[in-house]
């Protein structure tokens, strides 16, 4: 997961209360944008239904802002891999999930690191129970 979006600026802009000149790299975090409050009601909860347009569970946060998290990025610049990324996630999801009781048993320590990619800090041990 690319964890920041680094756009050039095209000319002189203003950004707040700050001039920024021409060719001043700007970048955005997809993390931290992805888990403020501001913007997404209980970011740190894993609620799928909030990016589901017909679940009327997600009338019920208080705050959802879906451009706040753009994890393809948007536009030229997009993602290539996005639609292969999402096939072999959906599988993969499926697959896990169709087959397997799981559980994390290390969780609540693992800690994310910021690098040219997301990763965690340890390795991730998983549980995985074979459904009968």
């Amino acid at each position: 997961v690319a964890p920041f979006l680094t756009r050039i600026l095209p000319q002189d802009s203003v950004v707040g209360e700050y001039s920024v000149k021409k060719g001043t790299p700007i970048i955005a975090s997809i993390y931290t944008s992805g888990r403020n409050e501001q913007y997404f009601s209980k970011p740190e909860e894993f609620l799928p239904y909030r990016w589901d347009r017909l679940d009327e569970r997600k009338g019920k946060l208080k705050n959802h802002i879906p451009f706040a998290s753009l994890p393809f990025a948007l536009g030229a610049r997009s993602c290539v891999g996005r639609k292969i990324a999402m096939a072999q996630l959906a599988e993969l999801i499926w697959q896990v999930v169709d087959n397997f009781d799981f559980r994390c048993i290390n969780g609540p320590s693992i800690k994310p690191i910021t690098s040219q990619a997301l990763i965690p800090n340890k390795n991730i041990e998983l549980s995985l129970k074979v459904r009968k």
